[in-house]
């Protein structure tokens, strides 16, 4: 059973902040998380859920392929932790769509980027993965506002959550409750100490939507041209 088909607005739910202060995705998307289609994931498929989210909100009409599928695609084995640049791939090969990479070389950087995250959702872009090293929890960014003593905040569907039988995703109010989707300030959010990357995606530049079938991609492949791909800091970013 897919999640439910919502906007940013109703997954967000009553806000104090006025609508021009907030900036978020447009169109609808589902939240994809743990175990939410009986494949367990726990532990590791965090990235895989946050493209799972992207790719609904390109084609909301249809079912964004599995896990082992997007593994295909990948060519990776089974637990196999992914980040922004595996999510690049994936938005290519499946769907032709753009993504620009934001680097952060800490999640203090925030502060002074979080205008360019309002400037991709006022332009009609996706929902933003982030993944970083240090902080290897992927995370589904659907929008942000200015917030308190001018700390930036982010909207978080974070693809942690596992359904139980007191709560279900279906229960858009109780999943905010329970913290699972929510307005976070960046500094708790994106810790200093972490590098991220932020995959901001957009439709293709023909406004076509491509669906491609699930297969590997040839080994001398390449991103569509286009795409910004960087990332800072060493080691490897998992998500």
């Amino acid at each position: 059973m897919l999640p439910p088909l919502a906007t940013a607005r109703e997954l967000a739910g009553a806000s104090s902040a006025s609508a021009a202060e907030e900036h978020l995705v447009c169109g609808k998307l589902r939240f994809f998380h743990y175990a939410c289609d009986r494949h367990d994931d726990c532990g590791w498929g965090c990235g895989y859920r946050t493209v799972q989210s992207q790719l609904s909100w390109l084609a909301p009409d249809t079912a964004p392929p599995s896990i082992p599928e997007l593994q295909q695609v990948l060519g990776v084995g089974a637990r196999e932790w992914i980040g922004v640049p595996d999510a690049v791939t994936l938005l290519d090969a499946l769907h032709g769509a753009a993504v620009e990479v934001l680097p952060l070389a800490s999640g203090l950087a925030l502060a002074s980027e979080w205008r360019r995250l309002a400037a991709h959702f006022d332009a009609g872009g996706g929902p933003v993965m982030v993944g970083g090293g240090g902080d290897v929890y992927s995370k589904t960014v659907i929008g942000v506002r200015g917030g308190a003593a001018g700390e930036p905040e982010l909207l978080i569907l974070d693809p942690h959550f596992m359904d139980a039988a007191a709560l279900h995703a279906s229960d858009l109010g109780a999943v905010r409750a329970a913290g699972w989707i929510a307005w976070r300030p960046s500094g708790a959010a994106l810790p200093s100490a972490s590098f991220y990357n932020l995959g901001m995606v957009r439709r293709p530049a023909d406004g076509a939507v491509r669906r491609r079938s699930v297969t590997a991609p040839p080994a001398t492949s390449e991103p569509a041209g286009g795409w910004s791909i960087e990332v800072v800091a060493s080691g490897e970013e998992m998500s």
